[in-house]
């Protein structure tokens, strides 16, 4: 009994450990992947974008957040994917979603060691736009969401889901400098 407890115990080491190394790789190609669309779509000047071509890409320093996303039509724009793009009105409000987590889409996974007054870079279609985180404030996860925000100023908003309170989203708030 003792022997066969050793074998499964080491079977299931075995088996997580190939897991884990299958996760960290995929986790890389997908961040390498990442790496060239960003550098694909800086080189590029196409007013045209394809419909598997970043429309711009999101850069918080204080996070180490550089991630590309897709246009709000595209089939690639999904939160089981990608960033999200919910709404995308670039004279008021662009408003982009993310998971976070331990998946190999928790993009967001560290916006809550943003910090008030943190900038947040975007760049998209071709245009660069520098933000400052101004709040944060919590909705219930439930389908509806109303966010608060000043709209007179040029906003972005970022949201993804409170890792401590499955039934709560948190709402980041950055207007235009």
């Amino acid at each position: 009994m003792l022997k066969i407890k050793k074998i499964v115990l080491i079977s299931l080491t075995l088996i997580t450990s190939i897991l884990l190394v299958l996760d960290i790789k995929t986790r890389e190609e997908n961040e390498t992947i990442n790496e060239e669309k960003i550098d694909a779509y800086l080189v590029s000047q196409n007013e045209k974008i394809e419909e598997d071509e970043y429309i711009g890409f999101l850069n918080i320093p204080t996070i180490n957040l550089k991630r590309g996303f897709y246009s709000i039509s595209s089939n690639l724009n999904n939160v089981n994917k990608n960033i999200q793009v919910i709404a995308d009105d670039m004279d008021k409000i662009l408003i982009l979603a993310a998971h976070r987590g331990n998946s190999k889409v928790s993009f967001f996974q560290n916006l809550e060691k943003m910090s008030l007054g943190d900038e947040i870079n975007l760049d998209y279609k071709h245009k660069t736009y520098h933000y400052r985180l101004y709040y944060k404030y919590y909705e219930d996860k439930d389908g509806n969401l109303a966010i608060k925000y000043d709209n007179t100023k040029n906003t972005l908003v970022l949201i993804t889901c409170v890792r401590e309170l499955k039934d709560k989203q948190v709402v980041y708030v950055a207007y235009n400098i």
